[in-house]
Order: structure tokens, then sequence, then C-alpha cells
């Protein structure tokens, strides 16, 4: 009954008029989280290795400056930007944000380029929170749960395939560029955008 219920929204006749925004949305939601939760696991592989060969602290460093980046510079222009700009808008931002986040970052060759990941990457945690807000706009109140539960199977289905299909890209390319496993990230990314929904 219950699986009935989170599938509804991609199959059941009474969602007909929203079942593509849902299918869109859920892929797009897919996406991004394919490429966002396994993020640190590749970058501690990649700044331990060649060129920068980082400890632990350099590690921590960068990754504080990500999250610092993140959190109050795009979290505190959210506001802002929900004034000026709509949520599908600002979820094509984080993506651009996201992707130019991870080509600089696959590229880089010293510490001071990889130092612009964190300020290109400003707006990148925002497609998600984006994504989940569209969806509850479109679905009624008495099936957020079972619309949010849809959301977060799909959530730990991406993070697996993501952890899987990018560790073994890294493992693959490590050996003749070693930032490709990084910028392949990028790529889901760039085939996100639909034109149903504006994502």
């Amino acid at each position: 009954m219950n699986i009935k219920r989170v599938t509804s929204f991609y199959v059941s006749k009474e969602m007909k008029g929203q079942r593509a925004r849902y299918i869109l949305l859920t892929l797009s939601f897919s996406f991004a989280t394919l490429t966002s939760l396994n993020r640190s696991d590749i970058e501690t592989l990649y700044f331990l290795g060649q060129p920068f060969c980082w400890g632990p602290s350099k590690i921590g460093l960068f990754m504080t400056a990500c999250s610092a980046a993140q959190s109050i510079v795009g979290l505190g222009s959210l506001r802002l930007l929900q004034v000026c700009l709509s949520n599908p808008v600002i979820a094509i931002i984080s993506t651009v944000s996201l992707t130019i986040s991870y080509i600089i970052e696959g590229l880089a060759e010293s510490t001071l380029v990889i130092y612009f990941v964190p300020i290109s990457g400003i707006f990148s945690f925002l497609m998600v929170p984006m994504i989940r807000g569209m969806m509850s706009n479109i679905t009624p109140a008495d099936k957020q749960g079972a619309m949010f539960a849809g959301v977060a199977v799909f959530e730990v289905i991406s993070s697996l395939v993501g952890s899987i299909a990018f560790n073994g890209v890294y493992s693959l390319t490590m050996t003749f560029m070693n930032g490709f496993g990084v910028s392949v990230h990028g790529i889901p990314e760039c085939g996100r955008h639909d034109p149903v929904t504006g994502v």
C-alpha cells in the first residue's frame, strides 16, 4: 500500500496532468544528488595524490573553505536571489556554479587555482533544495509525506550509483589524468536541464 502511494506520482492516472513534471523533477534531483553526494570522497583521494600531495590538515582547510563559502555566502544570498529570480532559475545558476567548480577542480594544478573552486561553487548546493521545493509546490498537502519518501529513495539510489561509478572512473583515470575523476562529476549536471520544469 505505501509503495503504491510513493509510486503514484509517476504512474497514477490521478496525477496525469503533473506526471511529466514529477518525472522530470525526479530525474533532475537524481542527477543533482548523483554528483553532489559523492564529491568529498573523490576530492580526498584527488588531493592525496599528484600534483597536490596534501595532508589531512590541508584537505580539512579546503573542505572548510568550501563549506563556509556555500553556507555563509551561498545560503546568505538565497533570500536575495528568491526576491529577484524564480526557483528554476536559481536551480540553473546552481547547476552552472557546480559544473564550473568541477571543471576548475579537475584541471587545477596548483593550490592557488584549487581555491577558486569554493568561489565558483558558492551556489552549488542550492539546486537540491530548489528541486525539493518545486516538487513540494506541485504536491497536494495530504501527499507530501509520500512524495518526500519517494525522493529519499531516489537520493539513496543516486548516492550508491554515484559512489560506484565515480570511484570506478577515478581508479581507471588516475594514472593518466588525476583530475578527470573530479571533472566527470560535471557531465550529469550539463545534461540536466529540461524545458518543462526549467531545471
